[in-house]
């Protein structure tokens, strides 16, 4: 995955705000946004490690496609 680059990235649906996805991207070291990109709506904030992993926690409820974005 890459941050930035204007497609949706992953999609999960939740019904509870405990949820956890861990994700590696192209982005190391880096403070990355889950965007919902219908709303907007930055739905997790986390920042990768040197190997571009990055685990978000407490996701918003429901079904959302969502977009990384760097922290701007």
């Amino acid at each position: 995955m890459q941050a930035d680059d204007g497609t949706d990235d992953f999609r999960y649906s939740a019904s509870s705000d405990t949820n956890t996805i861990t994700v590696t991207t192209s982005e190391p070291d880096t403070t990355l946004q889950a965007v919902d990109p219908a709303t907007n709506t930055v739905v997790g904030k986390a920042t990768t490690d040197s190997s571009g992993v990055a685990t978000f926690s407490n996701l918003d409820n429901g079904t959302h496609d969502i977009r990384l974005q760097t922290n701007q």
